[in-house]
């Protein structure tokens, strides 16, 4: 994580000095709401050891969990060419079922019939720079690299009738290396398209990465140097996290498809 964090600072911090930065030109405030259906599975065992968790279990739809809603909000600094920006996303949900096969879980031994109820929390700040390379008055070509800083926590309650409940949670963050391109393409004055990609650079415990979404832009307002706009669209999330303990590994993985995605971006 400290090798991920010291690389994208390098680069970011490169980008700005290189440029010999005044005040931004522009500034950016972009909130976002996200809805899609979920598939995955978080496999927690205790301490690394083997035996103390059951493979890729439990799944989210064991769970109850088919669906989730998250917010995303961003903010983003504008030079000519150049773009400073910042990305915070919390994703916090729950599920809760009567499991139809046993489960171990962090070194707990669930029997068939235990009601399991479940929360998943993901926390995401993540810090980039992208630079125009292409803009030809309609289409802009912007590549990107970004540090991604990543929080889990799991939490969950047992019960089975006649017995002690049985609580637990785990919590660990990692962090990661991401590389993308945005592609914005301006169709008239008031309305234009915008194509973000990005990949996870494969190293430690990030196994694997990808998020595309594609959002309709409509502007509502705008004067002078201020625009507020309406974005629209949908996405695509998944996200493949295994540790590097010996035995038996902290394994998640996540598909998210498709996302709705709905916000407002305020440019001043």
């Amino acid at each position: 994580m400290k090798k991920t964090l010291a690389i994208s600072m390098a680069l970011i911090t490169g980008l700005a000095y290189g440029k010999n930065l005044t005040f931004p030109e522009t500034y950016q405030i972009r909130t976002m709401y996200n809805y899609g259906e979920i598939k995955g599975f978080v496999q927690i065992p205790k301490g690394g050891a083997a035996g103390t968790a059951t493979e890729k279990r439990p799944v989210f739809n064991e769970l109850g969990i088919d669906n989730i809603g998250f917010t995303e909000l961003d903010f983003q600094m504008n030079w000519k060419k150049l773009g400073i920006y910042t990305n915070i996303r919390h994703n916090k949900f729950d599920g809760s079922a009567t499991l139809t096969e046993d489960l171990i879980s962090h070194s707990n031994y669930f029997k068939k019939g235990t009601y399991l109820s479940t929360e998943h929390e993901y926390s995401n700040l993540t810090i980039g720079g992208m630079y125009c390379v292409y803009d030809n008055g309609k289409l802009r070509l912007k590549p990107k690299a970004e540090i991604s800083l990543n929080d889990f926590k799991y939490e969950y309650v047992a019960k089975y009738e006649g017995e002690k409940d049985i609580e637990g949670s785990r919590k660990f963050g990692w962090g990661q290396l991401n590389l993308g391109l945005v592609t914005e393409y301006e169709v008239t004055e008031k309305y234009s398209l915008e194509l973000n990609m990005e990949v996870g650079i494969p190293h430690d415990s990030v196994r694997k990465y990808y998020s595309v979404s594609l959002l309709n832009r409509y502007n509502l307002y705008s004067n002078e140097d201020k625009s507020l706009d309406l974005l629209f669209g949908i996405g695509y999330d998944k996200l493949k996290y295994r540790d590097t303990q010996d035995e038996m590994q902290n394994f998640m993985e996540h598909e998210i498809s498709p996302v709705y995605k709905i916000g407002l971006e305020f440019t001043f």
